[in-house]
Order: structure tokens, then sequence, then C-alpha cells
């Protein structure tokens, strides 16, 4: 059994070391145990200078333009050759016994997904001091399992491309949907920096998320279409999605949108029988967090055309 370990890359020289030198320390031999696939994506700066000096320790380097991180995964698991794969992160470091666990974990049955925790921890740490940790999380990410390669390919599951924001959920919901069959395991393999400098702390990304949000709803729609007949997937699960998208997409339109612009949105999901979507009562919870709850209540009645164009002019006026 081997474990290709694919890693996207750019930007982040500062700790890249940190990330390679906790992967090749552990169990087992490079090359013939496990692999370690670096794709650069067009860094700026030295990062591909890091990844070369790695080379002599065994690890395969890739280079590709910048053209985002879930191409650069794209592309790590076309070179891939394990029979599992483990995306991780490169500013992020992972346990030193995390694979020694791993293969035991997966050569007891048929599993095709591995999952365990992580724990988020100061951008500071050090994978041989680790200090100031925030907090363990159980949300299913892409570094949070590692997953049969077999079962991606057969399934043709890959990483949206068109997509900035939101990638990882769509992929995790391919791996469910598909019926993979997940073995969760309580311990703590991955560490998470949480580094305030990575894309998912920039600001100005309102439109970016908006352009995301309604590609997901498209693959949703898409997949639905294909399906929805079909009694062995849960259809009705995807039809939440959907609905779900619908909200996000308005919830983004506010902000990023003209008043014209979000009538043809409007019009545009009427045509296809998406407009409007029954109320979402579900998700009016606090079991995400105060500003989730928030969201999910304004959100609430945007079915209502006349509530929507009223909530735009205020979240509009308020800026």
């Amino acid at each position: 059994m081997k474990v290709s370990i694919i890693i996207p890359v750019y930007n982040t020289k500062e700790y890249l070391s940190d990330c390679l030198d906790s992967l090749l320390t552990q169990d087992g031999t490079i090359n013939d145990d496990y692999e370690i696939i670096c794709v650069d994506d067009g860094s700026t700066d030295q990062s591909l200078e890091v990844l070369n000096k790695y080379k002599e320790k065994g690890i395969i380097v890739i280079s590709q333009k910048n053209e985002g991180v879930s191409s650069a995964r794209n592309r790590g698991l076309l070179f891939a050759k394990g029979d599992f794969v483990w995306f991780v992160d490169s500013d992020d470091f992972v346990d030193e016994h995390a694979l020694e666990i791993a293969y035991k974990e997966l050569g007891e049955d048929k599993t095709t997904v591995l999952t365990f925790q992580y724990a988020s921890v100061d951008v500071s740490s050090k994978p041989d001091n680790i200090q100031n940790i925030i907090s363990k999380a159980a949300q299913l990410l892409p570094w949070r399992c590692i997953v049969s390669r077999y079962f991606l390919l057969e399934n043709n599951i890959r990483f949206n491309t068109n997509m900035q924001y939101g990638e990882d959920t769509l992929w995790i919901f391919f791996l469910k949907f598909f019926h993979c069959n997940i073995k969760e395991l309580n311990s703590v393999f991955y560490y998470y920096r949480m580094n305030p400098t990575s894309v998912m702390h920039q600001k100005n990304t309102k439109l970016k998320h908006f352009d995301s949000m309604y590609e997901m709803l498209k693959v949703y729609v898409s997949l639905y279409s294909e399906y929805k007949n079909n009694s062995s997937f849960d259809v009705k699960n995807l039809r939440c999605r959907i609905y779900w998208s619908i909200q996000n997409v308005l919830f983004d339109a506010i902000y990023c949108k003209s008043e014209k612009e979000r009538k043809l949105i409007l019009d545009e999901l009427k045509a296809e029988e998406l407009y409007p979507y029954p109320l979402q009562w579900n998700r009016i919870s606090l079991k995400y967090g105060m500003k989730n709850f928030l969201v999910n209540m304004f959100s609430l009645l945007f079915p209502c055309k006349y509530y929507y164009q009223f909530i735009c002019k205020i979240f509009r006026f308020f800026g």
C-alpha cells in the first residue's frame, strides 16, 4: 500500500520546510511506502527554490503557471501512483506518526476515505514545538482525509477550477454523494496554521465569492438533473444544497451586483424554475455560530421577491 501526498505550493517559503520535514520524518521509505508530490503554482517568492533543494530527498516537484489551488491539486493527482492520496497544504504540518497509524487503519478493511482530527495552531508554531492550539475542529476538509485514488478516478472527482471559494465543500460533497466508505479516527494528524495572509483571510473577494457560489449552484443543478430519478443517490440532500446555493448567490449579489444585475439574476433563476424556492427553516440554528444564524435569518424570506428587494436596499444603504 502506498500513499501519494499532494502539496499545492504558492508563496509559502516561510513554512514550506516545516511542512516537508514533517512528512519526510514519517515511518516508511519515501517513494516505496509513500511519495510527496509538490506542485508549485507559479510562486513569486523563493518557494520553488526551496522545493528544488528537497528534490535530492526524494520529493517530486512539478511547476506550472499560476492557475489556483484546485488546478495544482488536480495536476498532482495526474502524477500520483499511490493507492491513496492525501492533499496537504504547504503552510501546515502533520504529526510524525500520521502515516504509521493511517496504514494500520487502511489495511483492515475496504475503507475509501480515512478521516482524522486536526488542530488549528498559531502561525508561529513549529512541528517540534507546537504552541497555542487554538481549537480542535471536526469539519471535513480535503486535508483532513486520506482518500482512495481509485475511488476519485472511478467517479471522476476533481477540484472545480472555476471556483476560488467553496471548492473544498464541493469536493467533499462528491465523496459522500458517490457513497464513499468513511472510517473516522479521533487522532489529531494535522496541524492547520491560522495564517492571516492566506487567501482565505483576504478582503475584497465578494465578486469572486459570488462567481464561485453561482458555479456551485450550476454543478448541483446539473447533478440533480442527472440523478433525480435514481433512488441510489441522496437527491433530497442535493435539492437542499441547490436551495442553499441560491440563497448564497442572492446574498452575495446584494454587495457586488447592481439593482439591474440582481433583477437579471432573479429572471435567470425563474427561467430555470429555481425561484422562488421553499423556505429553508432547517438552516435557522445557532449550531454554526451567531454570524451564520443572523445571515440565515435575514435570508429566510429571500424567496419573496419584494422582501429581497427591500433587504437589498437596506444593506446597500448601510454599506
